[in-house]
């Protein structure tokens, strides 16, 4: 090992070292190097099994040597055979949680014939004898991996040596010693001669504007907004090979995987969506497929101890899954269960999206990614590396101004490399199952119609009255009034346009439902002020009329100031009765 410039390389002992190598000091660590050295041919320079026991000492007394510099290594990276089952086995029980030291390894070496020529499992803890291997654990861990690399060189060269001491062999059947560098894929360009003779295709898409072939497709979402419903409507859409919200759909096969929901919950989804698309569940076999994932391990992929990004098993079986069922359309729900990681690290999302880009770009489907938005109000929750590793995202919402129709949603088209990004589609929740009111039957859209002003002119006049009754201008439910409540709000801002007819149709539906009342709403000096007001269920927040002559303090109508009782004042005590005359008579 050649080392860099100004860096001093530090030189662990081997046995057979050459007279005045440097060697180990400390007693400890002579015990172990003595076992150890018997089992290898005295003289090679490739084989250090002293610094493999010194590093393994160290991840046994500090576990994290592990996590931190244990990258670069793997079982074969060790000379000797047993220090490479002993770091197998360590990782694996990292990789459990388990807190890993000489005695949590012993059951799993007891009968090793190998640890035995080694003094058996008191090895183990010998390996820790030496804590003075903490200090360089990066440089043990960097000599380990050079020499494990150079001595595959040496058993490259050794084949070659013998390929070419094979007389026999024909010169042009040996490998050239350039073959023995790592061999790496070759990068190519485009045939742009052979593009040119067919023509360019536009991106396909599974769902129209939405999902394209072969892409992952972000789908974000407040809580309770109705994602995994959408989803799952879509999905079955498409396996019916019916529209949904306008939406013109192929007849594909689609999967749908929930981590939140339990089967008794898809089929109660299943049967209200079928009965909005008009179509049968049992026509869905085959072509729909539903999977709960709740309260199982969830995880497509990790990082395990060398820092590698692996699929977990579930991304196999799904995989598996998409090609037998031959799936287009792939909702996975949600991210929060599926991905286990950092999600404001850009380096793990981006891994994370890209194992589902190279599962959506082998398979052909779309993969529809569901997930939350943040608590700032932003489209995604987390490292903007969610939106950048994506080529397309939307969101579902629903309007949040005070009367709005909580029924109503809107799918809003956020990013979409593929096409026009800034559209719409607006549609509602209705009876368990999304719609567009022009989908519904002309009777149904009439009342839905009415509901909906009803709810808004509802919404408005409440609005409008609680603003009047804060400034302390009540107002009057007659029509004789100068403050007449439906001639008053018509004329303010916070009416939206609603009119004195339709402000005294929002009265009387308000008076049936038991919203508002008449009773008192302020007091201005010594006057109590009656008027609308909305119900009050606690008359102490807002006390109705009393004889009481000191009703109860409010925020409306606090409590009158007392003058400050002084010293010339006759009479009794503070807060005592004052005397009687008798016994002011009595006193003189």
């Amino acid at each position: 090992m050649v080392p860099r410039p100004g860096r001093r390389l530090r030189v662990w002992p081997r046995q057979g070292r050459q007279p005045g190598a440097p060697v180990l000091r400390h007693d400890p660590g002579r015990r172990r190097v003595s076992a150890v050295a018997a089992l290898h041919p005295a003289g090679d320079p490739l084989v250090n099994v002293e610094a493999e026991a010194a590093f393994l000492g160290a991840v046994l007394i500090d576990n994290s040597v592990l996590e931190r510099f244990g990258q670069m290594l793997g079982p074969a990276s060790f000379a000797e055979p047993v220090h490479g089952r002993i770091f197998e086995r360590v990782g694996q029980l990292m990789g459990r949680g388990a807190k890993v030291t000489p005695i949590t390894l012993r059951p799993y070496f007891e009968a090793d014939e190998s640890l035995r020529a080694l003094g058996g499992v008191t090895y183990l803890a010998r390996l820790t004898a030496d804590g003075q291997s903490l200090l360089a654990a990066d440089q043990l861990a960097t000599d380990i991996a050079d020499l494990a690399a150079r001595r595959r060189r040496r058993e490259l060269l050794a084949e070659q040596i013998a390929a070419c001491a094979d007389v026999g062999r024909p010169l042009d059947d040996l490998t050239a010693l350039d073959e023995l560098r790592p061999r790496v894929a070759r990068l190519e360009g485009l045939d742009l001669a052979a593009l040119a003779n067919r023509e360019p295709a536009p991106k396909s898409f599974i769902i129209p504007r939405l999902a394209p072939a072969g892409e992952v497709t972000l789908f974000t979402g407040a809580g309770a907004v109705g994602k995994s419903l959408l989803a799952q409507q879509l999905c079955t859409a498409l396996a019916a090979g019916v529209s949904t919200l306008g939406l013109a759909l192929d007849r594909h096969p689609a999967v749908y995987m929930t981590c939140e929901d339990d089967a008794e919950q898809l089929h109660f989804r299943q049967a209200h969506i079928c009965d909005a698309l008009g179509v049968e569940m049992r026509d869905l076999a085959g072509a729909l497929h539903l999977r709960s994932m709740r309260g199982e391990d969830n995880a497509l992929a990790a990082f395990d101890l060398a820092g590698r990004f692996t699929p977990a098993p579930l991304y196999h079986r799904l995989a598996d899954w998409i090609r037998r069922t031959g799936a287009r359309l792939v909702a996975l729900d949600n991210v929060a269960h599926l991905f286990p990681e950092n999600e404001n690290d850009r380096r793990e999302v981006t891994r994370f999206v890209n194992l589902l880009n190279r599962l959506a770009g082998e398979t052909g489907a779309a993969i529809l990614l569901l997930a939350h938005p943040n608590k700032a109000g932003d489209s995604f929750s987390g490292s903007t590396a969610w939106l950048n590793a994506v080529r397309s995202q939307f969101t579902l919402t629903r309007p949040t101004e005070e009367g709005a129709d909580p029924d109503r949603r809107t799918l809003i088209v956020g990013k979409a490399n593929y096409g026009e990004a800034g559209g719409a589609i607006n549609f509602r929740w209705h009876q368990w199952a999304f719609v567009r009111d022009d989908d519904l039957p002309e009777d149904q859209r009439a009342d839905l119609e009415e509901t909906i002003r009803a709810n808004f002119e509802n919404a408005a006049f409440l609005r409008c009255l609680d603003l009047r009754n804060e400034q302390e201008r009540p107002v009057s439910d007659s029509p004789a009034s100068r403050t007449y409540a439906p001639k008053e709000f018509a004329a303010m801002p916070e009416a939206k346009g609603c009119t004195r007819a339709r402000f005294e149709a929002a009265m009387e539906r308000l008076y049936r439902l038991g919203e508002i009342e008449t009773g008192l709403v302020c007091r201005t000096g010594r006057k109590d002020r009656f008027g609308l007001r909305r119900k009050c269920a606690d008359l102490r927040a807002d006390p109705a009329p009393t004889v009481c002559a000191d009703p109860a303090p409010t925020p409306r109508r606090p409590a009158p100031s007392h003058t400050l009782c002084t010293t010339y004042m006759t009479g009794g005590a503070e807060d005592g009765p004052p005397p009687s005359q008798d016994e002011v008579e009595a006193d003189q």
